[in-house]
């Protein structure tokens, strides 16, 4: 039995956005059905876990509708009972569309609720814009306040690349004008050969340094879920493992391996589709050749790093998305370099918290 079971449901590829970053470039239809919905909820309370994780994703979710988390939510409180497993909802949202209605929703039935922010008004609106090519920075930040006048139990999820690196007195500010008390990073996708870049790493740890160190010296707590997690072994970075706790599903029903960075891969020469969850039941996937196939090719990957590395058993894993998706090569980088490894990990952490 699985702890808790992650299930990432991409419920449409519709946006009000036009992120210059954005990875979701499909064809398909503009939202999923509630016919799908329905499947998906009572097959995923029929997985053998303890708590199932739902993760609702778009393109912007809220731009499908109230009425649509109603009836998952009725759905997960009927096969919840039933089945006897509990629940819990996270959604991601770009923060626009985000009214009272909204608010009291997520606030009434507990659901954790993520803001995509890009930092200060200039950072923020050199790749989040509209369609008409507007900026989008005051609209993001009028939804995140609305909500953390009502519940302060919410974080920012930031896009960074290189170019972020030297505004991180900027973003302090930042963070502490707007009263963010959890912030984390994600590196840009299109970005992602810099995970094995030496000197895009070393700047990627020392931003993270100085930002904190700025926070605190302005006297602001915030808790930066890249420096909370360097001491964990069960995060996301843990990695193989989580193709066994995780799958994203897409609006058509596709279930993928791991996370929604598989559905939205652009390498036609690779295939991660697992099945659909209209004709086939959740836990089926794990006897599906592909699933075997990716994870092995992840165990792979993961062996190259090894037959060159001296310290594998301080090796934290890796993310199979970089690994099988962009190719992230780490086996030319030194322990320390590694961003996988517990010695790069522990250099930040030292570098952090003894110099406070």
């Amino acid at each position: 039995m699985s702890a808790t079971q992650t299930i990432i449901i991409n419920i449409t590829h519709a946006c009000n956005y036009a992120c210059a970053y954005c990875y979701n470039k499909s064809k398909m239809p503009k939202q999923m059905s509630i016919d799908t919905l329905s499947r998906l909820i009572l097959k995923a309370f029929k997985i053998d876990a303890n708590l199932l994780h739902f993760i609702w994703i778009g393109g912007e979710p809220l731009i499908i509708g109230i009425e649509f988390f109603k009836i998952a939510l009725e759905l997960q409180k009927k096969y919840s009972k039933q089945y006897n497993i509990k629940y819990k909802n996270s959604i991601q949202t770009n923060g626009s569309l985000i009214n009272h209605q909204w608010v009291c929703f997520f606030t009434e039935n507990n659901y954790s609720v993520g803001f995509s922010l890009d930092g200060p008004e200039q950072l923020h609106n050199k790749n989040r814009k509209y369609h008409n090519k507007k900026p989008t920075y005051h609209d993001s930040l009028r939804g995140y306040t609305l909500f953390r006048e009502f519940n302060k139990q919410t974080g920012i999820l930031s896009v960074i690349d290189d170019s972020t690196f030297p505004y991180y007195t900027e973003y302090a500010l930042w963070i502490k004008s707007i009263k963010c008390s959890s912030i984390s990073f994600n590196i840009r996708f299109d970005s992602l050969s810099s995970l094995s870049n030496t000197n895009i790493l070393n700047k990627y740890k020392d931003f993270l340094h100085r930002l904190n160190l700025e926070c605190q010296r302005l006297l602001h707590k915030v808790v930066i879920r890249e420096l909370t997690t360097i001491k964990q072994t069960d995060s996301c970075s843990k990695g193989i493992l989580c193709a066994y706790n995780h799958c994203a599903v897409d609006i058509d029903g596709t279930i993928y391996f791991c996370c929604d960075r598989f559905i939205h891969s652009n390498r036609t020469n690779e295939v991660y589709s697992l099945g659909n969850i209209n004709n086939i039941e959740f836990r089926e996937i794990f006897n599906n050749l592909n699933f075997k196939n990716l994870v092995n090719k992840v165990y792979c990957k993961v062996e190259n790093c090894q037959s060159v590395c001296k310290s594998v058993s301080k090796c934290l894993k890796v993310c199979p998305a970089n690994l099988l998706i962009d190719n992230v090569s780490y086996n030319q980088l030194t322990i320390e370099e590694c961003p996988n490894s517990i010695e790069f990990n522990n250099t930040l952490y030292n570098k952090v918290f003894n110099e406070l």
